[in-house]
């Protein structure tokens, strides 16, 4: 499995369960995408893409806080996904 890290910032109106991050770097992730023929399609937000993170991961941030995310290439059902696996105050 590859992994990539990206980084960007909490939303103003994360509610504590679910946010969408806004990856700084457009290139990087999206040549990660198509490098790791990834199935699902990367979704954008004001011209940024956009990564969800719920659960476990998303209690640990902040509104406001800059992260960075862990995500890797995960197969399911015969297709290439990811799965975040860490995020990280910077």
């Amino acid at each position: 499995m590859s992994q990539i890290q990206v980084s960007g910032f909490v939303p103003d109106d994360f509610n504590g369960n679910e946010f969408s991050l806004r990856i700084e770097d457009s290139i990087e992730i999206e040549n990660f995408y198509r490098d790791e023929n990834i199935s699902t399609g990367l979704r954008y937000a004001g011209g940024y893409p956009i990564i969800s993170v719920r659960g476990v991961l998303a209690t640990q941030c902040r509104s406001g806080d800059r992260v960075r995310l862990t995500i890797e290439t995960n197969l399911r059902a015969g297709k290439i996904g990811i799965r975040n696996v860490e995020v990280v105050k910077i």
